[in-house]
């Protein structure tokens, strides 16, 4: 007895196609929220139709998305004021008063 398979499976998504993506996933001010939007946004630019379990499980296995992610930043967010406002955490003016008073120490 034999059997033909073959173990080996070509990937639906080419690797100009996978570089494209990364790209696209890894833009802090991209505006997919989820696989679908993915999936459509692949469709539109790529002209290229592909089943959502898989573009899933691609993502998954490749970029090391998750289905439940943490909230995106508005693509429309000013970063400036976001480093005034990280500038007057706790977090960070507890650093400061710590560096200060290692300054008056010595």
């Amino acid at each position: 007895m034999s059997h033909k398979k073959t173990g080996f499976k070509p990937s639906v998504i080419t690797k100009e196609e996978h570089r494209i993506i990364e790209k696209k996933l890894n833009d802090p001010m991209n505006n997919i929220r989820g696989y679908k939007e993915l999936q459509q946004w692949i469709e539109d630019e790529l002209g290229k139709k592909i089943v959502y379990s898989t573009l899933m499980k691609y993502c998954v296995r490749k970029f090391g998305s998750a289905i439940k992610v943490g909230r995106k930043s508005h693509i429309n967010k000013d970063v400036e004021a976001v480093d005034g406002f990280k500038k007057n955490s706790r977090k960070y003016a507890s650093r400061q008063s710590k560096a200060k008073k290692g300054a008056l120490k010595k």
